[in-house]
């Protein structure tokens, strides 16, 4: 979405700036395009959209509305007042869609084709209710671009210091186990499980 309502209003009562939000239009609607081209090149079939609104209430209206699969969003990574100022399209989109939200921040780094085949995919989990829904996208992600996947659990650092720290994380890696073996056959490459310690979980 370009901007909000209350902006094209704020542009036609400033006179003769509107021309400027046209400037804008013009200018994004040349870099989809642009970008469709290149994407085009590849085989993806593309399509672009350019709606009008508030971001994120305008994303989830095109999800609804197209019965979309899989959502893919940049972050800025907007921290203290910027995210205050500005919110967090991504983080509503993430919290309020009903499709997998994959979300990619601005310091991601470019990986080519033979690296993301390589590259494990992570998936995360505190077996919250949500986690056997979770795991059966990265697993469908992970069948779809080859690539490995890790699962990983953390733990309270002060675990590792008590003599619990031996016996947990056979219960967890088997959990982990279970919760892959649950979602059925798994493609040829078998996850990785993973536990590590620390207190500061991302």
């Amino acid at each position: 979405g370009i901007g909000t309502d209350g902006i094209e209003a704020f542009l036609a009562s400033a006179g003769g700036v509107a021309c400027g939000l046209e400037d804008l239009i013009r200018s994004t609607q040349e870099k989809l395009s642009s970008l469709c081209h290149s994407m085009e090149k590849t085989g993806l079939e593309v399509e672009a959209i350019m709606e009008y609104g508030i971001a994120s209430l305008t994303i989830m209206d095109v999800i609804a509305a197209r019965n979309v699969d899989l959502v893919v969003i940049g972050t800025k990574g907007y921290q203290g007042l910027e995210r205050g100022l500005f919110g967090s399209t991504a983080e509503t989109v993430l919290r309020k869609a009903d499709c997998p939200v994959i979300t990619v921040g601005p310091h991601v780094r470019e990986l080519t084709v033979e690296q993301q085949k390589t590259s494990p995919a992570v998936f995360a989990t505190d077996f919250n209710a949500a986690s056997s829904q979770v795991i059966r996208n990265a697993i469908s992600l992970c069948e779809q671009i080859g690539a490995p996947l890790h699962c990983l659990d953390v733990l309270p650092q002060s675990m590792a210091e008590t003599g619990k720290g031996k016996i947990v994380p056979l219960i967890l890696t088997e959990a982990l186990q279970h919760m892959v073996n649950e979602c059925g056959p798994f493609f040829e490459n078998h996850p990785v499980y993973a536990l590590t310690y620390g207190n500061e979980i991302p």
